[in-house]
């Protein structure tokens, strides 16, 4: 009888090795991370939908279901997987006057990025948004553009 008990439990050691083994190469192939919990108060873009991008909201409390917080978006208190929830970072959190916002409850208003367009003697289309960001884009000087 020792003898079955001892594979038995080389049995199960091996089995949770390979079931280790296996969520890591899940988790390196997919990019799958541990998100930090977040505080009641936390400034945050939220998913609203998978349609709109990211709206910025305020953490009211953590949700009793796993992984996820009750966040308030435009006047409106919604139930969000941590998963649609980005943390908002001091660079982002700005007033229309471009002053730091010091408050972390405060929601500021987001904008489109701006971009202005120039044509560069390459012929290449170049385009600064308004973070800064450098867009190139090749034009076909054969091609008629309408």
């Amino acid at each position: 009888m020792g003898a079955g008990l001892e594979k038995e439990s080389n049995f199960k050691e091996r089995d949770r090795r390979l079931k280790l083994r296996q969520k890591q190469d899940y988790d390196r192939s997919h990019r799958a991370r541990v998100m930090d919990d977040l505080a009641d108060g936390d400034t945050v873009w939220v998913k609203v939908s998978h349609k709109d991008a990211s709206r910025p909201g305020v953490v009211r409390y953590k949700a009793e279901e796993p992984d996820s917080y009750w966040v308030e978006v435009q006047g409106r208190l919604l139930r969000r997987s941590r998963a649609h929830i980005r943390r908002r970072t001091r660079e982002t959190e700005r007033t229309e006057s471009g002053a730091e916002d010091t408050s972390k409850n405060q929601a500021s208003k987001v904008s489109k990025p701006k971009v202005s367009e120039n044509v560069h003697e390459s012929g290449s289309v170049i385009g600064v948004r308004e973070s800064g960001r450098v867009r190139k884009k090749k034009v076909d000087p054969e091609y008629v553009y309408y």
